[in-house]
């Protein structure tokens, strides 16, 4: 067990959340007992065949404000992690350097795995070595947005308090989903460093103004990474009602149907990738059998 509450949101993807949780727990000292997941169903895509095989938390959302707010409340651990379910580990680390890095420095606000030097997006930020190849800067204006993106759900983990203490702040009903518990952070806690809207969201919501200034998280946050990107995301289909132009390359009902004759993402052929993007997309996208098969969907 570990001091890192790995919460794991998945819809209609059992596939992909059984990739997520075999990658993370054969690539840390993770332990399924360390995840929680909450999960939505559908007729035809049933979570049970993945609680048989796993000994997490399964929570089945019902209202997804108040089931975060209650698996947070629940945690006991100082830190929590958030992960969804088309996130893919693809090297080894330890939970627990993380955790006992977080302790010796009170002023990180958070770990990132999506990070590294790998990535290329913007501006990379001026970065301090702290020890045991983990490197920490402070987000600044003039950084590509992946440098500034504090608050996220691929593979960051934060304070129990202070993720609570967020949660605590957001209109209950529109954090429907993990979409706007993401992108809400700066309109409920304006950053200017952060986010090309701060400065409205805080004329916006002058209320807190006060707040802002007698928070220690208010303005830049610190951030630490390895220096290679432990995780990354391969979108190969949407479950999230978005108004974007996508075209799935597998579909859900797909997936599942592999997933039930075991097929899973191979996580041990991505050691050696060079994404440049946290969202590498379905450039690297493989899935084998139980028998080690490749199936013929593979990309890579």
């Amino acid at each position: 067990m570990t001091d890192i509450e790995w919460i794991l949101f998945s819809k209609d993807r059992t596939l992909q959340a059984k990739s997520c949780i075999l990658s993370l727990t054969a690539l840390s000292d993770v332990v399924a007992e360390d995840i929680t997941v909450l999960y939505i169903d559908s007729e035809n895509i049933s979570y049970e065949p993945l609680k048989k095989e796993f000994p997490c938390r399964f929570v089945k959302q019902t209202n997804f404000y108040e089931n975060i707010m209650e698996i947070l409340r629940s945690i006991s651990k100082p830190f929590v992690a958030f992960l969804v379910d088309d996130l893919i580990f693809r090297d080894h680390f330890t939970a627990a350097e993380i955790s006992a890095l977080m302790r010796l420095y009170p002023e990180l606000d958070s770990f990132s795995l999506r990070l590294g030097r790998n990535i290329k997006d913007g501006h990379p930020p001026k970065f301090e070595a702290i020890g045991n190849g983990v490197l920490s800067w402070k987000t600044t204006p003039g950084m590509g947005k992946s440098w500034n993106y504090f608050w996220e759900l691929t593979g960051a983990i934060y304070r129990r308090e202070m993720a609570l203490d967020y949660m605590k702040q957001c209109p209950a009903d529109k954090m429907t989903f993990p979409n706007p518990m993401e992108f809400l952070y700066y309109d409920i806690v304006p950053n200017i460093l952060a986010s090309s809207r701060g400065a409205f969201s805080i004329l916006k919501h002058p209320k807190y103004l006060l707040w802002k200034l007698f928070r220690q998280s208010a303005m830049s946050k610190r951030i630490a990474c390895y220096e290679k990107s432990r995780v990354f995301t391969q979108g190969v289909n949407l479950v999230a009602s978005r108004d974007i132009n996508y075209e799935a390359y597998i579909t859900p009902k797909k997936m599942h149907e592999l997933f039930l004759k075991g097929y899973r993402i191979d996580f041990e052929c991505l050691k050696d990738v060079q994404n440049v993007k946290p969202n590498a997309g379905r450039q690297y996208f493989r899935l084998v059998g139980t028998g080690g098969e490749i199936h013929p969907l593979s990309v890579f």
